[in-house]
């Protein structure tokens, strides 16, 4: 159980350091281009497998819970009055379905970040700069794309409550519930996982402390 509570608490940390690179990033295109239209179009650039894989993620989870879908825009809307990199319109259904699909490109993300890591370890690439190069670039475009926007996440704290009020029940009743037992079974699996999930959080940290050094 404690590495799926430190499993959680990187996925807040990367969230928290994703907001902050996001910033950095535009601030500092802004200041070379000094055009904020083009700076918002080289942003998208920069993202945009990230903005793929978000959209992608909330588009299938909304094909395979039954809930229709409208446009799919993976180019970005630059205008004076509006920045998005992308949007899936999606009709209106149940809290749980809207909620499954706003969270669906936090969980897509970091089983791709999972994968990816994992397989450079295991097929020895880290020894190959150019592997090293696209990973890292990998880990920058989606660990800091796949969270969600309120837009996204509209309507879902009623979810969220349900799921506390649930958890507090369960805690304080000490009701007995499979899936927790499987948690406790799978401690080596979160181990491993939580480990993994450091590698996104070293490369936003790298980059941060980069954009602090030149800052300076």
């Amino acid at each position: 159980m404690i590495y799926f509570i430190v499993f959680i608490l990187e996925i807040f940390a990367l969230f928290l350091l994703s907001r902050k690179l996001n910033i950095k990033v535009y601030s500092a295109i802004r200041k070379l281009v000094r055009n904020k239209k083009l700076s918002r179009y080289i942003f998208s650039i920069i993202f945009f497998p990230g903005t793929f894989v978000h959209e992608m993620a909330h588009f299938l989870t909304a094909l395979l819970t039954g809930v229709r879908t409208g446009d799919v825009r993976l180019l970005p809307v630059v205008d004076e009055d509006e920045f998005k990199l992308g949007s899936v319109a999606i009709a209106k259904t149940d809290p749980v379905r809207r909620f499954l699909i706003g969270v669906a490109p936090v969980f897509v993300g970091i089983a791709m970040i999972i994968f990816v890591v994992s397989t450079m370890l295991a097929k020895d690439l880290l020894s190959s700069w150019f592997w090293v190069i696209i990973t890292i670039y990998f880990l920058f475009v989606v660990g800091n794309t796949m969270f969600s926007s309120k837009k996204d996440m509209e309507g879902s704290y009623r979810v969220l409550i349900l799921l506390l009020l649930a958890w507090i029940v369960i805690w304080y009743f000490e009701i007995n519930i499979p899936i927790l037992d499987v948690l406790e079974r799978s401690s080596s699996t979160f181990e491993r996982i939580s480990l993994l999930m450091l590698a996104p959080i070293a490369v936003d940290i790298i980059i941060l402390s980069v954009f602090r050094t030149l800052e300076k």
